[in-house]
């Protein structure tokens, strides 16, 4: 039975190093300690229920101190982003926060690729936004 626990947290380790969610890794080191338990001879009732205890708990451990998946978009709206290409008239492609959005803008604003323009909101994966315009110097 040692072997079927290794095999379990090798391949649910490796699992996780392609994901990045932690749950994984939590599954694989229950699976560790219940080869452990296998390793010393302990039944196969105390296997399943330590593995499963301490997967319970370490993902309740991991949902409670995990950074949330998904950013606070209201702090960064009313941020600046980078013109990437025009793709229709009204319709723009902009860099922000690392990759690029589909961005909405009112008709007859000259944009070109490289101009700045202020987040104003979000509606589903579309920002809507208008020229960048810099706060004025006193």
């Amino acid at each position: 039975m040692i072997y079927f626990w290794l095999i379990v947290a090798v391949l649910a380790i490796v699992c996780e190093m392609l994901s990045g969610t932690l749950y994984l890794l939590v599954i694989g080191l229950a699976a560790a300690c219940a080869a452990g338990l296998a390793w010393f001879d302990q039944s196969l009732v105390l296997q399943l229920f330590a593995a499963a205890l301490l997967a319970l708990l370490g993902g309740l451990l991991v949902r409670k101190y995990r950074s949330p998946a998904r950013a606070d978009m209201a702090a960064d709206l009313h941020g600046k982003a980078e013109v990437a290409s025009i793709v229709a008239p009204g319709r723009l492609r902009v860099r922000w926060r690392g990759t690029e959005w589909e961005a909405e803008c009112a008709i007859g604003s000259a944009l070109a690729p490289g101009d700045a323009v202020s987040i104003l909101s979000q509606q589903g994966n579309v920002l809507q936004v208008v020229a960048f315009v810099p706060p004025q110097q006193q």
